[in-house]
């Protein structure tokens, strides 16, 4: 049926079948890669005729719209070659383009499937007989649909990769260097740092790409240099493709040091806090003795970072389930809470524009955020603390105090206020770290809830240069508990909170210690089933000391630390008359705890925590409470002491 009306069925949604992943539209039926019609089988390059082939098979007899006298249906093969081993396929020229061929319902398929073969002719860049330029080919395959790009996800069909060898343009030669990314040109143009590839974040590393040619037959290693504003050169933020784009190595060996044919030569690394401005990149290759060739290129780097990192303890991260940023603490979402900073970057400058200014602010508590972090008529947004404001004669991307330069550039505190330095730089505006009071009453008057943090930056044209203000967005999911733990010890049931407790009474019956450990869900109107990070109770502890010893867990071994909540009642809020039964915090074994048994002769101390028969002394019981909150900057779990604890003397009376 899905094959007969598939045309049909993708008008009325187009993500039926699931292969749309970032659609709202829900798939009906899942269907990715299905290759039971046709399936591609192999894909390979004739490099003398620069021509790249697929073939496929046809596998089942029907399910091609007709036989030979009818027009059948589309096979649509699309071809791509990673011509700089990035593994993007969307870098210039890499995408070779659409082939594609009739099908159709052929009868004798029962007998065996039909193979069949589609081919692309490419235009082959640059290379030498002396370095064999393999890269990588991807092929899709896609029934009725062409493939609309590198990631494209056919429903019939499937994907296929493999590396292949390019024909060489030209034989023996000497030594080659040459730069083709950042582009040289007359006027340098304006490029922006990009994420490395295989760097694993946050942060993220990035860098400016450096992209083409050093190789030749005699032919022993490169290096890259950069000056800025006609400057000294410098190694020291180059980052080279081996043995990983991650290292901060700028000094290689010769044999980490390969030839490279269209390929990444380099990262200018942006860690090294490089500011904007008109850098040169001198290219050299070397050969085993003195030999050299040199190509250089110039361009304008332009800073434009505009990220959140971290709230508080916990990083941000991009959870692909909702196509939105959450906050994770040892791979975990959590809840936060208390006087926080946020951390990320804040920073455009070069290429003729400058920051304006940023601020961050939160919306209105929803449990379902907006899908996208722009300000909506169903939104409103609060500061979290005032707007930083660039403008004016002491923009501190022009001019700042010794040691005093804006860490909200490349990773830093967000949450700042405007300061003014005394001595050396007296009257001059800069920047004091600041913190967000998660608890206050303009942004969760509830003690808790789901809220979506903003960061907007604005930058603006710099003289002579004319524009438009831009504004750009990054934002993130955050859970807000500042909710009271309830922690209290009701005592020992049946027990005398003013009279001593003799051990005789529970020579066959075990204390029954009363109270409450409960931790109220942050969004109580949720509906169940309750999941973390909304119900976020840690565990409690229960512990007895006799006086001036250290405390001894109540709890049984194989369960030191319980993780329900006492009474185990949600959503809550707790009943003033709790039910009978509910408020029980543990059975202890008090004859087995503290009974040592006959004192010896001669006299020794009994254990921690016990007495022998006859003796008497004052014990203290406490309960601590924690939830999963990540409290403040030091990120430290929130836990909660009982007041009072229960304090009594304990009568060994056996």
């Amino acid at each position: 049926m899905e094959r007969q009306h598939f045309t049909q069925l993708l008008l009325e949604n187009p993500n039926y079948f699931g292969t749309l992943p970032d659609s709202n539209l829900e798939a009906v039926q899942k269907i990715q890669y299905d290759t039971r019609y046709e399936q591609l089988e192999c894909i390979g390059v004739f490099p003398e005729e620069s021509t790249i082939a697929g073939t496929f098979k046809v596998k089942l007899p029907n399910g091609f719209r007709g036989g030979l006298c009818t027009p059948g249906s589309q096979e649509y093969f699309r071809f791509f070659i990673d011509w700089d081993n990035d593994g993007d396929f969307t870098d210039f020229n890499e995408d070779l383009g659409i082939a594609s061929l009739n099908v159709h319902d052929i009868l004798e398929v029962k007998k065996g499937a039909l193979c069949y073969a589609v081919c692309k002719n490419f235009k082959s860049p640059q290379s030498s007989c002396h370095y064999p330029l393999v890269v990588r080919a991807r092929v899709i395959l896609s029934w009725q649909i062409p493939p609309t790009g590198p990631n494209f996800i056919p429903v019939w069909g499937n994907v296929l990769e493999c590396w292949v060898q390019i024909a060489p343009t030209y034989g023996p030669q000497g030594l080659i260097a040459q730069i083709a990314q950042p582009t040289p040109s007359i006027t340098p143009v304006c490029v922006d740092v990009e994420t490395l590839p295989g760097c694993v974040g946050p942060p993220q590393k990035l860098g400016v790409k450096i992209v083409r040619t050093a190789a030749g037959s005699t032919f022993a290693q490169y290096d890259l240099k950069y000056s800025r504003n006609g400057g000294p050169w410098d190694q020291s933020g180059i980052i080279y493709p081996e043995p990983a784009p991650c290292g901060t190595s700028a000094l290689v060996s010769p044999t980490d040091n390969l030839q490279k044919f269209n390929a990444v030569l380099g990262y200018l690394d942006s860690a090294y806090l490089l500011p904007p401005g008109i850098y040169e990149v001198i290219l050299t290759v070397h050969d085993s003795g003195t030999g050299t060739a040199v190509a250089t290129t110039k361009f304008d780097l332009q800073k434009n970072v505009v990220s959140l990192t971290k709230a508080g303890f916990a990083d941000v991260f991009f959870d692909t389930s909702i196509s939105r940023n959450i906050l994770k603490v040892d791979g975990s979402e959590v809840s936060i809470g208390g006087w926080i900073s946020i951390t990320g970057s804040a920073d455009v400058d070069g290429c003729g524009r400058i920051i304006k200014q940023y601020e961050l602010s939160v919306s209105g508590d929803s449990y379902s955020p907006p899908a996208a972090p722009l300000p909506t008529a169903a939104v409103l947004w609060t500061n979290i603390v005032p707007p930083v404001d660039y403008t004016g004669p002491d923009h501190p991307y022009w001019y700042w105090c010794p040691g005093e330069f804006p860490n909200t550039i490349n990773g830093g505190h967000l949450t700042k206020v405007w300061g003014t330095k005394g001595d050396p730089c007296p009257g001059q505006r800069y920047l004091l770290d600041s913190y967000w009071d998660t608890s206050s009453a303009t942004v969760a008057a509830s003690g808790g809830g789901r809220y979506v943090v903003r960061l907007k930056v604005e930058d603006k044209p710099v003289p002579p240069v004319v524009g438009a203000i831009n504004t750009q967005y990054d934002s993130v999911i955050v859970w807000l508990d500042n909710k009271p733990l309830t922690v209290k010890l009701d005592g020992i049931e049946g027990e005398d909170s003013c009279e001593d407790l003799h051990l005789k009474k529970y020579e066959h019956n075990k204390a029954r210690i009363l109270g409450i450990a409960w931790d109220p869900l942050i969004i109580d109107t949720v509906p169940a089933p309750y999941t973390h990070p909304n119900d976020n109770f840690g565990h409690y502890s229960l512990t007895f000391a006799k006086d001036g010893q250290p405390p001894v867990s109540i709890l049984p071994p194989d369960v030191p630390t319980p993780t329900t909540r006492v009474p185990n009642i949600l959503p809550g809020p707790l009943p003033v008359a709790l039910p009978a039964g509910s408020n029980v915090l543990a059975n202890w074994d008090i004859k087995s705890a503290i009974d040592a048994g006959v004192a010896p002769s001669p006299y020794v101390p009994p254990p921690t925590g016990k007495l022998y028969r006859g003796e008497a002394c004052t014990y203290t019981i406490d309960l601590y409470v924690s939830d999963t909150t990540r409290f403040g900057e030091s990120g430290s779990i929130r836990t909660v002491r009982a007041i009072p604890n229960i304090s009594r003397k304990i009568i060994n009376d056996l």
